[in-house]
């Protein structure tokens, strides 16, 4: 997990691809079970995934990255 986030930090964008299709149906379920609107769901996931990308030299190692983007 490690090199993921080492390689997203690198700007690796076939890893952070990978990390997006691992992560969003989970992040959007969470999302939508809290606010119980598909489009704010929607909303919400994409921009924390733009803000995963923008931010992504600030990723720390100590934490996954499920984490780190729920955080977001």
């Amino acid at each position: 997990m490690i090199n993921r986030i080492k390689e997203i930090q690198a700007g690796n964008t076939l890893i952070f691809e990978e990390v997006y299709y691992q992560f969003h149906e989970r992040l959007y379920w969470y999302v939508w079970k809290r606010t119980n609107s598909e489009t704010l769901a929607e909303d919400v996931v994409q921009e924390s995934f733009m803000k995963f990308w923008d931010t992504r030299e600030n990723l720390s190692l100590a934490f996954p990255l499920d984490v780190q983007l729920a955080r977001i």
